[in-house]
């Protein structure tokens, strides 16, 4: 989902709150572990899963490099100040994505993520 509203929204704010709204339903949904494989996935691994916990690794800094080009190309574009860090926002909502699938592992609820969301989304510069 997250390439998807990266991709398909047309801000960069719609992306992000995209993103941040779909995390909140999948790191909470039926089925499956709670929280994210990828955040999760390989965090404490033997030297036997090296390989494994690389590609991880790998595989979250792709999902970092496209939110940060889609709020650097919203910077050029004039939908954020021409001052926004574009690297230091997508770390914070990078973040808050590592957050909210920490969180959902503890128990919280689809509501209790959404409340991050919109927590988080009140950071966007304007």
């Amino acid at each position: 989902f997250a390439q998807r509203a990266l991709v398909e929204e047309p801000t960069a704010r719609s992306g992000v709150e995209r993103l941040l709204r779909e995390a909140a339903v999948a790191y909470t949904g039926r089925g499956h572990p709670p929280g994210c494989l990828l955040g999760s996935a390989a965090t404490n691994c033997t030297p036997q899963s090296a390989e494994v916990k690389s590609h991880l690794r790998d595989l979250r800094a792709q999902g970092d490099r496209a939110l940060e080009q889609k709020i650097a190309t919203a910077t050029g574009a004039g939908e954020l100040p021409a001052d926004t860090d574009a690297h230091a926002l997508a770390t914070f909502y990078g973040a808050t994505l590592q957050g909210m699938g920490a969180q959902a592992r503890d128990g919280a609820t689809r509501a209790d993520l959404d409340a991050i969301a919109t927590a988080a989304l009140r950071a966007w510069p304007t």
